[in-house]
C-alpha cells in the first residue's frame, strides 16, 4: 500500500481482525462460498458503505518497530521453552525447580556443582550448555541496560525513539 501511496494512489485499509480469514467488517458483505472474487465484491461493497472504520496505513519506520516487537516476542516465547525445557530435564531426575527465568539461573550453578545429587556427567554437561543458550536468549530480550528495550536497542538508534516506544507507557 505505501508502494501505491508513491505512486499517488489513494488507498485505504479496512479494519480488520488478526484471526479473520475475510475482515470483519467485510464478513457479512460475502454472499458465496470463499473465493477471491467473492471476497473482492464484499470488500467493494463495504467500502461503500458510510460507518466502515478504516485504519491509517503504517510508515515504513512504524512497521520496522512493530517488527522488533515481533522479534522480541519470539525471543520472550524462545527464552520460556529453553526455561521450560532444563525444568522438565531436571524432574526426571527429581530435582524440582520453582517456576521463573531468575531461579533457574541461580540454581543451576549450584545444582552442577553438587556431586551428591546423582546426576550424571553427560547431563551435566548438558545443562551447563543449556543455561549458556538461556543466558543468552535473556540477554538478548533484556538488553545491555537491564530493562526491557534490549532488541529496539539493537534495532533504533538512541535518539529515535517516541516516549511511546521508549516503554514508558507500559508495552515495554
Amino acid at each position: 500500500m505505501r508502494q501505491l501511496a508513491l505512486l499517488g494512489e489513494e488507498t485505504q485499509r479496512i479494519w480488520t481482525h488478526r484471526q479473520a480469514d475475510v475482515p470483519q467488517f467485510v464478513k457479512p458483505y460475502v454472499k458465496t462460498n470463499k473465493h477471491d472474487m467473492a471476497d473482492a465484491e464484499a470488500i467493494c461493497e463495504a467500502v461503500s458503505r458510510p460507518n466502515m472504520r478504516f485504519v491509517p496505513i503504517k510508515n515504513v519506520e512504524q512497521q520496522a518497530i512493530l517488527s522488533v516487537h515481533r522479534a522480541r516476542q519470539g525471543m520472550v516465547k524462545a527464552r520460556t521453552a529453553q526455561a521450560n525445557q532444563i525444568r522438565g530435564l531436571l524432574s526426571e531426575f527429581g530435582i524440582v525447580m520453582p517456576q521463573g527465568i531468575r531461579s533457574i539461573g541461580k540454581r543451576i550453578p549450584v545444582i552442577l556443582e553438587d556431586a551428591e545429587n546423582g546426576l550424571p556427567d553427560i547431563l551435566r554437561k548438558l545443562l551447563d550448555r543449556l543455561n549458556d543458550h538461556l543466558k543468552e536468549l535473556d540477554r538478548q530480550v533484556e538488553g545491555p541496560s537491564g530493562g526491557r528495550t534490549g532488541v529496539a536497542d539493537q534495532a533504533v538508534a538512541p535518539g529515535e525513539r517516541s516516549q511511546s516506544e521508549t516503554g514508558s507507557d507500559g508495552y515495554w
